[in-house]
């Protein structure tokens, strides 16, 4: 899967629709939107529309850096998202921070209710993974796996740890300015 960036600058009108479209049209299977959630949530109702004509494309949209920011529980229920991404911040500690811990296990137990694929961001430890396995998160990334890779050398990383089948990868975003 390939992760797009859509920045504020695109707006949530026929502009970021028009470039999503473009994107599809590439020939990438499955791409993961995220945008930035202040744009989104000042006009959640025209973002609503796009999100909902992006998943008729294909894109599985996420909240990305969950539990933060402008994040809200509201917008779970609003907005038509297959997935969310648990900031890092929770992450770091997440083995040492009991309160990290219960924040984790609720968002997880949460996304699970909902339906929603979970996405652990920023996982640097054996540790880490385990508890996150251990609660039934869906995939983690980070600097434990890999840097972010550019396109051109994920795909080369992905060949040569094909047999790590377990790990989860993340390339830098595109971007579509």
């Amino acid at each position: 899967s390939c992760c797009v960036v859509l920045g504020d600058q695109d707006g949530w009108g026929t502009n970021r629709l028009s470039k999503a479209e473009s994107i599809l049209g590439t020939g990438m299977s499955q791409n993961l939107s995220r945008g930035r959630r202040h744009a989104c949530m000042t006009r959640t109702q025209q973002a609503v529309s796009v999100m909902s004509k992006l998943r008729e494309l294909g894109v599985q949209l996420a909240i990305d850096d969950f539990g933060t920011g402008y994040s809200s529980l509201a917008y779970l229920r609003q907005l038509p998202i297959a997935k969310l991404k648990i900031d890092s911040s929770f992450i770091r500690d997440v083995s040492e921070n009991e309160d990290d811990a219960a924040i984790v296990r609720a968002v997880i137990a949460l996304g699970k209710t909902l339906n929603l694929q979970v996405i652990a961001e920023g996982v640097e430890t054996c540790e880490q993974e385990d508890l996150l396995r251990a609660e039934g998160c869906d995939v983690v990334q980070g600097y434990y796996y890999s840097r972010a890779l550019p396109a051109a050398e994920a795909g080369e990383f992905l060949r040569q740890e094909q047999h790590h089948s377990t790990k989860a990868v993340t390339s830098e975003p595109e971007s579509l300015s």
